[in-house]
């Protein structure tokens, strides 16, 4: 089954994602650009960032990635 992204709502199969965020550093806080299920960004200190959910994920087994550039 595809996964297909609309308007910020994800559709699909029950293993879909579950959440994503795309966001930057603008030098005093995390702005995000798009997300689904991501209600803030938090940092607690040089690189390292927090994801807080709107909903819970709904289990303890779960994988991320991620991927970061130089701006």
């Amino acid at each position: 089954m595809a996964v297909t992204l609309t308007s910020g709502e994800i559709t699909g199969s029950s293993n879909s994602c579950r959440a994503y965020v795309q966001f930057y550093w603008n030098g005093s806080s995390a702005v995000i650009r798009g997300q689904y299920n991501v209600s803030s960004v938090s940092t607690f200190g040089t690189g390292l960032y927090g994801i807080n959910y709107t909903n819970a994920i709904g289990s303890s087994t779960y994988s991320i990635a991620g991927s970061a550039r130089a701006s």
